[in-house]
């Protein structure tokens, strides 16, 4: 058997193209309970595209070389090729199952729990192997048979120009549902938008801000009209609310600060704080969800772990937190200093909510956070005193490493120079600024607490004082600064008070928190939501904790389980990392809990 240079191309895009048909077995496991309508047209040319370019990727770049490295060979590199498609056909079939089942795509995390745990984890029943095995020969009965036929076309010339034809064709087709994906993400089509998690590494186009300068997407968002999709892949709320009658009588304050880490919560950096919180509950091992902004507000408002922010982000599903505040008649007073574009919580959090406050007015980070309380001293003192309101205030000038001149008292500081930054480089002035930014929010915090007393409110409003994430200054010397690179308790300890309306009570709680525990508190003590609370949250009531062994967090491309000892890194891959609470490689490796929080990952995903 030979095949000329170019008959080996014409072969790959032949077998490329009868990999197809079979492919359509696990598409239909990724497919949801789809009408005859554009959607399904959507997502059938969506998968078969992207299916595609998966076998194409993989000819590619695996059977192509190896026709090249044994053109002597041909009869030994045709058989490794056979055994690379049926592979990549068992790869992308297990995917679907394990997608069909839990929701989640495959992960070498899986895989590892699969063929490492000993069947203590994941066992499988006599019937489920032989159907494993007959899908098995199926696939190699197919993939042997059409790479025959695929080899006796390569040598027939009549059928040249429509095989080289369909690598053209299939590039058109993924780059039209790219763009329908674009346009439907820009307009919030979310029977299109919904699906794109459903197709494993499928990563579509998105092009808000160009589609924005025509007009296609508003500028100021306040024209842009979100809806819920009932039938969407994200199960959350997992059950109406139900709200038992008791009213409650106190407002809630949500009181936060961008990088506001937890051991600033003392007398020389925040006087005032810790004054004020000597009548509270102070919670001394609490964790935000995460070490950037986008997760840890997410996992305050939603009380889910920042993974599901991309299926929260295309549902048009606000945060159960704040449908409980509608649904309860509470007045909304939202006060950001930065925008609420980016990230897009005005899609996610606060999806819905009418007059949204999208950010502060003003040309510097201190006129912005000056503006934030001014809006939010006039919503108090316009507020009907006869309703009750709940109110989120996020100052920002931590986060800039701004304060006025007065409140330089760590001396010396300067600006940080990210790029002259190494493990040898001393933080001091650096924290310095940071310390100085610490004592203005300080001041911020006392302000505004000053206008609920000033206005009659205090004694009833629950204030919740907390933070999005912490802040690193090359502590460990490891060259680590600033936050979302690392899960270490400098970026993700954050400090937690509550002051619950006029019960001063002081109490110092030890148990290890996180910020999904807010939400379900105030769901259950506040708005009286009768839900078991999965439902709506991961969280616990923070009036009855259990010495819970990890809390969860997340970054942009990574999650987290971070333990008292150690962390447990997964990437996008599912690859595991596992370190110290320093970030040193750790020698315990147990994969104990790592089903349990795959479940939590998958559990508000719909399973139809």
């Amino acid at each position: 058997m030979f095949l000329p240079l170019q008959h080996k191309f014409k072969f790959i895009l032949i077998v490329v193209l009868f990999n197809i048909p079979l492919a359509f077995y696990p598409l239909f496991l990724y497919a949801p309970n789809l009408s005859f309508n554009g959607s399904s047209v959507y997502f059938l040319c969506a998968g078969v595209a992207h299916f595609y370019l998966y076998f194409f990727l993989v000819n590619l770049a695996f059977v192509y070389p190896l026709f090249l490295a044994l053109k002597n060979k041909m009869v030994l590199a045709f058989l490794i090729a056979c055994l690379i498609n049926i592979f990549a056909h068992i790869i992308l079939l297990t995917d679907a199952h394990v997608f069909y089942l839990y929701r989640f795509h495959l992960s070498f995390a899986m895989l590892d729990l699969f063929f490492n745990a000993g069947g203590e984890v994941i066992s499988l029943s006599t019937q489920t192997i032989l159907a494993i095995v007959v899908k098995v020969l199926v696939i190699i009965f197919y993939v042997i048979f059409a790479s025959f036929f695929a080899l006796y076309l390569t040598q027939n010339k009549s059928h040249k120009r429509f095989f080289v034809l369909v690598l053209p064709l299939m590039i058109v087709l993924y780059l039209s549902v790219n763009f329908i994906h674009a346009l439907s993400m820009a307009k919030q089509d979310l029977a299109i938008i919904n699906l794109t998690n459903r197709l494993p590494l499928y990563k579509p186009l998105t092009m808000n801000s160009f589609l924005r300068k025509f007009g296609i997407v508003a500028q100021d968002g306040q024209n842009e009209k979100f809806k819920v999709l009932e039938s969407g892949y994200f199960d959350y709320p997992k059950k109406p609310l139900e709200y038992e009658d008791v009213s409650s009588k106190y407002n809630v304050l949500l009181l936060l600060s961008d990088s506001l880490r937890a051991d600033m919560l003392n007398a020389t950096n925040m006087p005032f704080t810790t004054e004020f919180a000597k009548n509270a509950s102070i919670y001394t091992n609490h964790y935000s969800s995460s070490n950037s902004t986008r997760g840890g507000i997410f996992g305050l408002f939603y009380g889910l772990p920042p993974s599901y922010w991309q299926v929260a982000l295309t549902s048009g599903k606000s945060a159960a937190l704040i449908q409980a505040v509608k649904d309860q008649n509470y007045s909304l007073g939202v006060f950001t200093t930065a925008n609420l574009y980016k990230p897009e919580f005005h899609q996610t959090i606060f999806a819905g909510v009418e007059n949204l406050r999208m950010g502060s007015k003003g040309e510097t980070f201190l006129e912005r956070e000056e503006n934030t309380i001014e809006d939010f001293h006039k919503f108090i003192q316009n507020h009907d005193k006869n309703k009750r309101f709940f109110s989120f205030v996020f100052l920002d000038n931590i986060h800039a490493y701004t304060f006025p001149d007065e409140f330089a008292r760590f001396k010396p500081y300067s600006s940080i120079n990210h790029l002259s930054l190494n493990a040898q480089s001393d933080a001091s002035e650096y924290f310095n600024l940071y310390q100085n930014a610490v004592l203005y929010t300080d001041s911020n915090f006392k302000r505004i607490i000053e206008i609920l007393k000033e206005n009659q409110l205090y004694e009833n409003t629950i204030i919740i004082i907390s933070a999005d994430h912490g802040e690193e200054f090359n502590e460990d010397k490891d060259n680590r600064w600033g936050h979302n690179s690392d899960f270490k308790d400098y970026q993700v300890k954050i400090p937690l008070i509550i002051k619950w309306g006029e019960q001063n009570k002081s109490a110092i709680i030890h148990t290890k928190t996180s910020v999904y525990d807010i939400s379900t508190t105030l769901m259950q003590e506040v708005f009286r939501v009768k839900n078991n609370s999965l439902d709506y949250s991961i969280g616990e009531n923070l009036f009855h904790l259990t010495n819970r062994p990890y809390v969860l967090a997340g970054s942009y491309t990574e999650n987290a389980v971070i333990e008292d000892e150690r962390i447990v890194l997964i990437n996008a891959l599912g690859l595991l990392e596992f370190k110290d609470k320093k970030y040193q490689d750790s020698n315990n490796t147990s994969k104990k809990n790592l089903f349990e929080i795959f479940e939590i990952f998958s559990r508000y995903l719909k399973k139809e």
